[in-house]
């Protein structure tokens, strides 16, 4: 019975070691199985947060903003793929990687929009700021009675013309020149006169010499040149200059 018993024992043991060497010889390992994949878990975007370096632009300007998207536990979600838009494209625009560009002085909103969740910042567009106010005359000097045109060139603090700027215009002596709303000069008694261009603060200048008129001939005439006993006649005299 005994030696029955060891037999068996024997033979189990053979059958596992065949086993054991089948599987290895078929590159197997009991212990390397593979197992069930798992499929990661992706967080949903809770919040979406705009951040720029500044919220007041000036026309023309350009701006890059950020947009960060969050989980529901704050976390920072990467490669979430954001979309921008501008609630007035006539004020602001904005492209497809947020950079912002003035267009005219107002307000808009710019959004960003990350599966269904937006964040916004509010911005606003203003005039680029007059750096200087140049001056040009047609004529440096000018008789009295005559007219001349003044331009005023407007510039921002990188020289680029600013133009449809309000500005006022004076001189520094009225008895002596008038100037328009639209830069006509008018020279009305003799002397140097300082004509002023003002906008936003910042003032040009230039100087224009008005002349007295130097008679270069008189002309006279009269109603009647044959004149009786007693007679009158009219006589008109008319100085002309060169």
């Amino acid at each position: 019975m005994e030696s029955h018993v060891a037999h068996s024992r024997a033979r189990t043991r053979a059958v596992l070691a065949a086993i054991l060497v089948f599987g290895c010889s078929n590159g197997q390992d009991a212990s390397l199985a593979p197992s069930t994949p798992t499929t990661p878990v992706v967080q949903p975007v809770a919040t979406v947060a705009i951040t720029a370096p500044r919220l007041a632009l000036f026309e023309s300007d350009s701006v890059d903003f950020q947009a960060t998207a969050r989980d529901a536990s704050g976390a920072v979600l990467t490669g979430r793929a954001i979309s921008w838009s501008s609630s007035d494209v006539s004020t602001a625009t904005v492209s497809s990687a947020g950079r912002v560009r003035g267009i005219r002085t107002g307000s808009a909103t710019i959004s960003a929009t990350a599966e269904g969740k937006i964040g916004t910042a509010a911005i606003t567009v203003s005039n680029i700021p007059v750096s200087t106010v140049a001056l040009t005359t047609a004529d440096a000097n000018v008789y009295n009675g005559d007219t001349t045109r003044v331009t005023a060139t407007v510039r921002d603090s990188l020289g680029r013309a600013l133009p449809g700027r309000a500005i006022t215009w004076s001189v520094s002596d009225s008895t002596r020149a008038t100037i328009s709303a639209t830069g006509t000069f008018r020279g009305l008694a003799p002397g140097q006169v300082t004509v002023r261009a003002t906008s936003e603060g910042k003032t040009g200048t230039a100087a224009i010499v008005v002349l007295v008129r130097v008679v270069a001939s008189v002309t006279v005439t009269a109603t009647n040149t044959s004149l009786l006993v007693d007679g009158t006649a009219q006589v008109t005299a008319i100085a002309r200059d060169a």
